[in-house]
């Protein structure tokens, strides 16, 4: 994660655009960018709830799962077996994949010069951020991944 950080100086936008995600959810955003077959939790904001999923920053987890992961290789070039689960902006959800109660939405980071950053992610357990929670974050989530442009 380090390493990561050293290149991408987007701390100062993307720790806010995290916290109005906690704000507006309750749930855990994140940052997260690719190594390799990898995914990199480059900056996180945690949930206030005891229950949470929890992740430190800089951790790596599997590049296969999880609407992070899905974002991160689709928009590096891989192909991802149902682009049908995307929206037209690119955001997709996932349930269920890294890990069995946790439910997440990702939505892509473009630099001003149209270069992919990364996937700008919310996750929760499934039982608070149900179908409907999902679908309500989704304009501030794009939003956020948005004003991280530029």
């Amino acid at each position: 994660g380090l390493i990561f950080r050293q290149e991408f100086t987007g701390r100062e936008h993307v720790a806010p655009a995290l916290k109005r995600l906690v704000e507006a959810t309750g749930e855990t955003a994140s940052f997260y960018v690719r190594a390799g077959q990898d995914r990199v939790c480059l900056y996180r904001e945690n949930s206030p709830n005891l229950l949470r999923y929890h992740v430190e920053e800089g951790m790596r987890l599997n590049l296969s799962t999880g609407a992070s992961g899905m974002v991160l290789r689709h928009f590096t070039g891989e192909r991802v077996e149902d682009l049908s689960l995307f929206n037209t902006n690119g955001t997709v959800a996932a349930c269920g994949q890294t890990v069995p109660d946790i439910a997440s939405v990702s939505t892509p980071v473009f630099s001003r010069e149209g270069d992919f950053l990364g996937a700008l992610t919310i996750s929760g357990l499934i039982s608070r951020f149900d179908t409907e929670a999902r679908a309500a974050v989704i304009p501030l989530l794009e939003d956020l991944a948005k004003s991280l442009s530029g």
